[in-house]
């Protein structure tokens, strides 16, 4: 009888340890691999992994759609980087997204000439350095309020904006950047 209680418990102990070889080993969970984060742009702030532009003035005008001019005293430099950023309350850290706006790629524009201003967008304006005064011509085609960045204070050029009737456009806000 010992024996076959022997028998019988190595039976027992071998057909527990196949049935438990049959089963998957679960392991414990394990928490998620983080998905790599990807940037969005959000056009409501400037992006705080970039580049920041030389920018000393901002502008906030009134504009309707229509045609304005750029009127230059005689320039102390070759060119002028500028930008233009239709405003909303969206918007935050204005000062931040205008730096931000003119590191990109600038469409360059020549004296006596025209282009559309587009909002989020920079140009290179050409000075004319021998002249006493230069004009370029600029469209807005969507009216509202907008900022406008340069890269030197607009006393330095003397800058100023008319419209197509020849009134001056004053900014309702500035901001001196430092």
């Amino acid at each position: 009888m010992k024996k076959k209680l022997i028998l019988l418990t190595a039976a027992l102990t071998l057909a527990m340890g196949l049935v438990g070889c049959g089963k998957k080993e679960e392991k414990p969970a394990e928490a998620p691999a983080e998905a790599p984060k990807t940037e969005v742009a959000d056009t409501t702030e400037a992006p705080a992994d970039h580049e920041h532009g030389d920018v000393e003035w901002i502008g906030e005008y009134e504009l309707e759609a229509g045609e304005y001019l750029f009127h230059f005293g005689k320039a102390g430099e070759e060119t002028l980087d500028v930008a233009f950023l239709k405003l909303t309350d969206d918007v935050k850290e204005l000062d931040h997204y205008i730096s931000h706006i003119i590191t990109e790629e600038k469409e360059t524009i020549e004296q006596e000439t025209s282009f559309d201003a587009e909002s989020e967008k920079a140009y290179t304006l050409v000075m004319n350095m021998d002249e006493d005064h230069g004009h370029i011509d600029f469209v807005i085609k969507d009216a509202g309020k907008y900022a406008i960045g340069a890269q030197h204070h607009p006393s330095e050029f003397t800058l100023q904006i008319f419209n197509e009737e020849g009134d001056e456009i004053l900014p309702v806000a500035e901001h001196e950047i430092h």
